[in-house]
């Protein structure tokens, strides 16, 4: 998982010509350091000053800060604990945007779970005024749930209408106006309650919650008139828009 680049040169600097022989090469899956600022995720970053060890807070708590806590413990935050260190047995190993493995995620994601029978996911947080940088080509996207953590997904260019361009078990959502990506995929079809939208089947978003309810429901995503039912419209939202049915008279 960490590492760094090796490179092996065969020169000495008090000769006058070019180098005799020059060999580099990375370890398979074992990325250069040579971003700004250096993903202390990734061995070969751990020399930078960057990366020293800190004591646990607020600021390091993402995929990429840089060392904390003891040796076998990881900084975290929640909102209603602050930060503390928590012991590598609440982590897993690498499913940033995929399955929660027993309820843990990497260090610097949480586990977001839905309605019973849905998929839990670990989505990766972020800051997107002081730390927006996302693992895996990911953006972040601003919750205004917290003021620390905000949450990143990874854009895909998958079709969230046809519900097309994502592998199998996965679904298209919808995550940002004209943005999709491809996420683990619910049961939950159009009007059905949820919590969060990938309880909903691919194609759909869910809404906020109904009222006198504690669920919102699933809607699906459209282009035009005709991919919706009848007694619903198709109301643009960004490059899609959404099948919702007539609002009740209060």
């Amino acid at each position: 998982m960490r590492s760094g680049l090796l490179v092996f040169v065969f020169c000495a600097s008090f000769f006058s010509g070019a180098c005799s022989l020059m060999v580099s090469f990375d370890e398979p899956g074992e990325p250069a350091c040579n971003m700004l600022p250096p993903d202390c995720s990734i061995e070969s970053c751990l020399e930078k000053p960057e990366c020293a060890w800190q004591e646990c807070n607020p600021n390091i708590v993402y995929y990429d800060s840089p060392p904390s806590c003891d040796q076998d413990q990881q900084c975290v935050y929640s909102d209603t604990d602050g930060v503390e260190c928590l012991a590598n047995f609440f982590f897993s190993e690498g499913n940033f945007y995929g399955l929660c493995d027993l309820n843990r995620c990497p260090h610097g994601g949480v586990c977001i779970q839905g309605m019973v029978g849905s998929p839990a996911i670990c989505v990766p947080y972020c800051n997107v005024s002081s730390h927006s940088r996302c693992p895996d080509g990911g953006t972040c996207y601003n919750t205004e749930d917290s003021s620390l953590i905000d949450v990143c997904f990874r854009s895909d260019g998958c079709d969230p209408v046809k519900n097309r361009g994502c592998g199998s078990g996965e679904g298209c959502y919808l995550i940002f106006n004209s943005e999709t990506s491809c996420l683990p995929a619910g049961p939950q079809l159009a009007n059905d309650r949820c919590k969060i939208a990938w309880d909903c089947a691919g194609g759909h978003v869910c809404s906020e919650i109904v009222p006198g309810d504690t669920y919102g429901k699933c809607i699906k995503v459209c282009q035009e008139q005709t991919q919706c039912d009848p007694a619903e419209t198709c109301v643009p939202y960004g490059t899609y828009g959404l099948c919702q049915g007539p609002v009740p008279v209060k």
